[in-house]
């Protein structure tokens, strides 16, 4: 049942205009881990960016620690992440993506 809860509120976060983050120099994604936390989940990214070094963000999502956040549900991509909740104090789904844009 919260496999299926977490794939509707990835469908439905897509439809809806994202909150997109990117790293202009970010040349490609090394490696994008989801890991099941109490309450939630977390992204650990690692991207290596144009210049040859690595970048890190470890995003997370947990309704332990915000009590506006339910049914967290984390994905990663082949060029970043989608993080996804329903915000019960505003009662709307909300979203942070990372995108990687190469280094083009």
């Amino acid at each position: 049942m919260r496999k299926k809860i977490g794939l509707t509120l990835i469908a439905l976060l897509l439809l809806n205009a994202p909150a997109t983050y990117s790293v202009p120099s970010c040349d490609h994604v090394q490696s994008c881990t989801k890991t099941n936390i109490t309450g939630g989940c977390k992204i650990a990214l690692v991207t290596i960016q144009c210049d040859g070094t690595e970048w890190s963000k470890n995003p997370l999502c947990t309704t332990v620690n915000y009590p506006c956040v339910q049914d967290c549900c984390c994905e990663c991509l082949s060029d970043g992440y989608n993080i996804g909740w329903w915000d019960p104090c505003i009662q709307t789904l909300r979203n942070e993506s990372f995108h990687c844009n190469g280094c083009g």
